[in-house]
């Protein structure tokens, strides 16, 4: 049966002007739409109010394009090698004619532009379509490819393999602008330029594309595994078409450079999902353009992944496994707080459990999981849905952040009332996550009572295991790593740097965690208003692991080195 996708009302209206659908039958279509849960087209298929090449031969003639039958066609040997029988049975389409720079295809979805821009970008040609049914293409492509590979074998496999590297190298954009179909043939290295940043920022890891405007040259860096890789610098010539093609593709406003702007790019690289978050900054040479990678399938929601130590792990478990509290998380930008969050209620999500979340902005869509956007602009701020979502009934409750007083006091309530609530909070350790709440005005006793636990965390960059090699410590990291007393020598290890590691020497990253568990001592103290000082200094009495203390047994287990260590923990850290 032909899917006709999400423009059926469309199709159905159009049937029904043409007097081609009665208006009984097109109610007729549409109950059976209900009932089976199909598309209402689908449903007037199955009925048989009407088949399928007629709607189609309708449909071609309403959008100007011709309708053909390829079975009565001689099909052209250079448009078959044009197209690889993966792509073609991916789309549903057949290539019918290849003229020049031009690409003609069959397809029954003549309104889903999305893979003809997909196409126009992996072969970079022009792809106009006629309009078929999808049993004259199946046939067609199943007769036509398998004639290609039976007599020229080798031929097709260079040509599949040439195509493939070609969408290897190349974002496939779900979504690109009309305006698209009439940029000059000058502005195409520019449409290739931005692609293949984007894509070489995906092959790299990168979890951020920086578009920098100098005085001189345009600077193009990324950010892999939490450091900045000056890429390459471009001529100054290229930044306004550049910045203008990232603000097309993101729906961003072209003309406006006065202002700051915030857009979005949807895409597929090798069948990936990805979403880009773009922001549009004007500096003084022009606008700063950075764009936040989010690679749904780069998502390792799980707790062991998070690099706990097996200590740390079991108490966190027991932790966010009670039936109510405040539970935080605390840490810089870019500490990796919500992939920690995100897999503390993914490890929680169960059927018997409803959880709400509270984002700005919902960075991955979780299963089973209701997430709720925050939109200050119509008044929906964290302590507005918070309070909202008191009356929904839910179990746990995640607020991406405790930004004021309001949506703190409200999130402490909702601890005593039998609600597990997870958020996170600026800070430089845990302690500091205590004297935080407090400046933001919440009565010691709520906090004293409500929270749980804190956790602290940074991440550091893990040593490539492929170039992987060990070494005795100087004296000097000796003292860092405070085994001055140790009287053998300490084994350590660092990455030599690799094709893998693009010779940097680690490869992916880790978390270093502190965790502060409130217990009836450290509640005493936050309500006496200790410093944040002091709640440090007992709860290491009590066997608090630091950052730095937990960053040392990763450097000692061969997980990162000493150079990661100080970058991500305080000077004089004990």
């Amino acid at each position: 049966m032909i899917d006709f996708g999400v423009n059926q009302k469309y199709i159905l209206n159009l049937l029904i002007k043409q007097k081609l659908i009665s208006a009984s039958d097109a109610e007729k279509a549409r109950q059976i739409s209900t009932d089976k849960s199909i598309g209402v087209i689908d449903a007037a298929i199955i009925a048989k109010i009407i088949p399928e090449d007629q709607i189609l031969r309708t449909l071609a003639h309403d959008l100007g394009l011709k309708f053909i039958q390829l079975s009565s066609m001689s099909i052209d040997i250079k448009a078959i090698e044009t197209i690889t029988h993966q792509q073609a049975k991916e789309y549903h389409i057949m290539p019918v004619i290849r003229e020049m720079n031009t690409l003609i295809i069959a397809t029954h979805k003549p309104l889903d532009l999305e893979y003809i821009d997909n196409l126009r970008m992996i072969l970079n040609l022009q792809v106009d379509t006629v309009v078929a049914t999808r049993m004259d293409i199946e046939q067609t492509i199943d007769k036509y490819y398998a004639k290609v590979i039976n007599e020229n074998e080798v031929g097709t496999k260079e040509t599949s393999d040439s195509l493939n590297n070609t969408e290897t190298e190349h974002a496939l954009l779900q979504y690109m602008d009309d305006e698209d179909k009439h940029l000059d043939h000058d502005d195409a290295p520019v449409i290739r330029l931005v692609s293949s940043i984007i894509t070489d920022a995906f092959n790299s890891r990168a979890s951020d594309i920086h578009i920098e405007p100098l005085e001189k040259t345009l600077r193009i860096r990324f950010r892999i595994d939490g450091v900045l890789v000056e890429i390459k610098k471009h001529p100054k010539q290229l930044q306004a078409p550049v910045t203008s093609r990232v603000k097309l593709l993101a729906g961003m406003k072209i003309a406006e450079k006065r202002m700051p702007q915030d857009g979005k790019i949807k895409l597929k690289i090798r069948n990936n999902p990805i979403d880009i978050r773009v922001s549009a900054l004007p500096s003084t040479y022009g606008e700063s353009v950075v764009m936040r990678i989010l690679d749904k399938s780069e998502l390792n929601l799980g707790l062991p992944s998070l690099g706990f130590l097996s200590d740390t792990e079991k108490i966190w478990n027991q932790l966010i496994n009670f039936s109510n509290g405040v539970i935080l998380i605390t840490g810089p930008t870019g500490s990796g707080k919500t992939t920690t969050l995100y897999s503390c209620l993914h490890a929680l999500n169960t059927s018997k459990r409803k959880i709400i979340t509270i984002e700005d902005p919902i960075e991955y869509q979780l299963n089973g999981i209701n997430q709720v956007q925050v939109k200050e602009e119509v008044h929906l701020s964290f302590s507005s849905v918070l309070r909202a979502c008191l009356r929904q009934a839910p179990n746990i409750i995640m607020v991406g952040e405790i930004r004021d007083n309001e949506t703190a006091k409200i999130a402490m309530n909702a601890a005593f009332t039998g609600h597990l609530v997870f958020s996170t909070l600026h800070t430089n350790d845990a302690p500091g996550g205590i004297t935080r709440l407090i400046d933001q005005k919440v009565e010691p006793f709520l906090v004293a009572s409500a929270v749980r636990g804190i956790l602290a965390q940074r991440l550091v960059r893990k040593i490539c295991i492929n170039c992987k090699i060990s070494y005795v410590a100087s004296d000097h990291e000796i003292g860092i790593l405070n085994l001055r007393d140790q009287k053998k020598s300490q084994t350590l290890f660092k990455g030599q740097g690799c094709k893998l590691c693009s010779g940097t020497g680690y490869k992916g990253r880790t978390g270093i965690f502190e965790l502060l568990m409130i217990s009836p001592d450290i509640q005493d103290m936050i309500y006496n208003k200790n410093s944040s000082a002091e709640i440090r200094e007992l709860a290491i009495r009590n066997g608090m692991r630091t950052l730095r203390e937990d960053g040392i047994l990763k450097v000692l287990n061969g997980t990162t080195t000493i150079e990661e260590l100080l970058r991500v923990t305080k000077i004089g850290e004990t």
